[in-house]
């Protein structure tokens, strides 16, 4: 949406957009204050200028935790086949770029760990992203991005992000809790 806010220079044409996007600038042209008129002739006008700097901007949204239930595994282990599950993540940008994206966990690999702390148990896990093996704390380059605005959701259904536990580590773990936690960490190129 645009607006002509008129001084006495003519027309000033800028974009209605949140205040907290507005940085002022020295480049912004300079404020006028209005001459002193009579309330009759019409009153008085001064001009004011507006400028804004957006940064390149991406972020990743639609992230949701895992859990894998016992009937998931039991299902997975009696088919056989891998427990797969499939997220909505996805990243947007506010331009045409592309990205990298980088998965790491916080045990060092691609595994769940035994949640008491011992670390005797670990079950291996693959992490794929848009179809592709994402190798652990190895960018996966060239992505595109899936929309053009950065909000706080996911456009459409994009099931970006898939996390595989394969039946044979499921029917070699030990019985107990197991936790992990990815960080997906999105850049520009």
């Amino acid at each position: 949406m645009s607006f002509n806010y008129t001084s006495r220079k003519g027309a000033l044409p800028f974009a209605v957009v949140p205040a907290f996007l507005i940085l002022m600038s020295p480049a912004v042209m300079a404020a006028q204050n209005g001459d002193a008129k009579r309330a009759s002739d019409g009153g008085s006008e001064g001009s004011v200028g507006i400028s804004m700097n957006v940064p390149q901007l991406i972020r990743i949204t639609g992230l949701t935790d895992v859990t894998i239930s016992e009937d998931d595994v039991m299902t997975a282990i009696n088919t056989p086949a891998s427990y797969e599950k499939l997220i909505d993540a996805c990243v947007g940008g506010n331009g045409s770029f592309q990205y990298d994206i980088t998965i790491t966990s916080g045990t060092g690999a691609y595994e769940l760990v035994a949640d008491d702390g011992s670390g005797n148990l670990a079950v291996p896990f693959s992490v794929e992203w848009k179809s592709t093996p994402a190798d652990y704390n190895t960018a996966v380059p060239n992505q595109a991005l899936d929309q053009t605005h950065v909000g706080n959701t996911c456009d459409g259904n994009p099931q970006n992000l898939k996390i595989t536990v394969a039946d044979t580590a499921l029917a070699d773990a030990g019985n107990g809790a197991y936790v992990s936690t990815l960080t997906l960490t999105v850049k520009p190129q």
